[in-house]
């Protein structure tokens, strides 16, 4: 998982969110905003990005609904190994 950036920022920023287009979106909007961004679609893959990145993802923002995990789970699993990371949950569901 490459961490894309447009070098502005040390912030870095995971986004796990299983819908593409919405993935791609936030991307596009942090990277503009000056952040260092990683990305994956699912959990899984977060806790791995994460766990490659050392302690320097900053905040994680995730989508409530992921497959086969919530927001929640895949938080309190990440702060098994870093307890003050801070997430940004959502979603689009009603």
């Amino acid at each position: 998982m490459a961490t894309k950036s447009s070098g502005e920022s040390s912030k870095r920023i995971l986004i796990v969110e299983d819908e593409k287009l919405v993935r791609e979106y936030l991307v596009s909007l942090l990277i503009r905003h000056g952040y260092q961004v990683l990305e994956t679609a699912d959990a899984e893959n977060a806790v791995s990005t994460f766990l490659l990145q050392k302690g320097e993802v900053d905040l994680v923002f995730t989508d409530m609904n992921l497959p086969g995990r919530t927001g929640i789970q895949l938080m309190d699993e990440i702060r098994t190994f870093e307890p003050h990371v801070p997430f940004v949950i959502g979603s689009a569901d009603p």
